[in-house]
C-alpha cells in the first residue's frame, strides 16, 4: 500500500467554503503524495552506504591481496614438496580454496566501489530469464522446486548490460531457492510496469517506460524490520552468508537507472521486482 501524507496549508492560506448562511461548512486542503520523495531519499541513503563500503574495500584490497598471493604461492610450493601423500594434499587444498574464497570476497567488495562501465544494448528479457532458468533447473529439481513462467509476450526489449543483469537474476533466483528448503514454486513474471513510482524513467532522451521483472517464491517470508536492512552491505540472514549479494544487485540496478523493490509477507513468501528501462 502506498504511503500518503496529507499536507494542510497554514491557517492564513486555508480556503474555507461557506454556505448560504455565511457559516463555514467545509474547507479545501491540499493532499500531496510524497511516497516517491521518500523512495528517492531511501535510495540515496543506500547508495551512500554502498559507496562508503566500496571505498573502504578499495583501500584495503591492495594491502590484503599481496599477502594472500604470497600465501597461495607458498601453499602450492608446500604441496609440491610434501609429495603424493593424500593426508597433506587435503590440508593444502583447503588452504588454497580458502585463499581463493577471500579473493572472491574482495572482488565483490570492489564491485561496490568501482565505477561500473555498462554496455547497455537492447536485450530480450525472456531469453535472459530462460538462460537463468536452464542453469537453475537441476538444483531446483533436487530441492523439489518448480520454476513457473508468467511472461508478457508483448514485452519490448530492455536496455541493459547482459552480463550484469544476468548476475542480478542469478542471485535473485538462488536466493528464492534458498528460501524454500521444503520445495515449492518460483514464479518468473515479466510485464510493463504499472507501479506509479517506477512506470517511467528519464535517461536524458525523454521518458522511457519501465519493464518489471518479478521473481516470487513461496518461502517463509521476511519480517518488515529485516526487509529494511536487506540492501545493507554485510547484513545477512543466512548462515555463512556475506551479506553482499543484494547490495550488489541494488548497485547494478541503480547503474541501469532502474529500481529494485522487495515485498514480503511472513508465512506467504517474497517477491523481488526489478524495474528496468525498455529500449524503445
Amino acid at each position: 500500500m502506498s504511503l500518503v501524507r496529507v499536507l494542510i496549508e497554514p491557517r492564513r492560506r486555508r480556503w474555507p467554503l461557506a454556505g448560504r448562511s455565511g457559516a463555514v461548512t467545509a474547507a479545501v486542503a491540499v493532499v500531496r503524495d510524497i511516497t516517491r520523495l521518500h523512495q528517492l531519499e531511501a535510495e540515496m541513503r543506500r547508495g551512500e552506504t554502498l559507496a562508503a563500503a566500496g571505498q573502504i574495500a578499495m583501500g584495503l584490497a591492495h594491502e590484503i591481496r599481496n599477502p594472500l598471493g604470497a600465501i597461495r604461492g607458498a601453499v602450492q610450493l608446500l604441496k609440491r614438496e610434501l609429495g603424493d601423500e593424500a593426508r597433506w594434499h587435503e590440508y593444502t587444498d583447503v588452504l588454497v580454496k580458502e585463499v581463493d574464497r577471500v579473493n572472491r570476497i574482495i572482488e565483490m567488495l570492489l564491485d561496490l566501489g568501482r565505477p561500473v562501465s555498462l554496455r547497455a544494448v537492447p536485450l530480450n528479457i525472456h531469453q535472459l530469464l530462460e538462460r537463468v532458468a536452464l542453469m537453475s533447473e537441476a538444483l531446483a529439481g533436487q530441492r523439489g522446486i518448480t520454476l513457473v513462467r508468467r511472461y508478457d509476450p508483448s514485452m519490448p526489449p530492455i536496455l541493459a548490460d547482459e552480463d550484469r543483469i544476468l548476475q542480478v537474476f542469478h542471485n535473485l533466483v538462488r536466493n528464492a531457492m534458498e528460501a524454500m528448503p521444503r520445495g515449492g514454486r518460483i514464479t518468473l513474471v515479466t510485464r510493463l510496469s504499472m507501479n506509479p513510482l517506477f512506470a517511467k524513467v528519464d535517461l536524458g532522451q525523454g521518458l522511457k517506460s519501465m519493464a518489471e521483472v518479478q521473481i516470487a517464491d513461496e518461502g517463509e517470508g521476511i519480517p518488515a524490520a529485516t526487509r529494511a536492512k536487506l540492501f545493507t552491505p554485510f547484513f545477512t540472514t543466512k548462515d555463512g552468508g556475506l551479506g553482499l549479494g543484494l547490495a550488489l544487485c541494488h548497485r547494478i540496478i541503480e547503474e541501469h537507472r532502474g529500481a529494485i523493490q522487495i515485498e514480503s509477507e511472513p508465512g506467504k513468501g517474497t517477491a523481488v521486482s526489478c524495474f528496468l528501462p525498455v529500449a524503445r
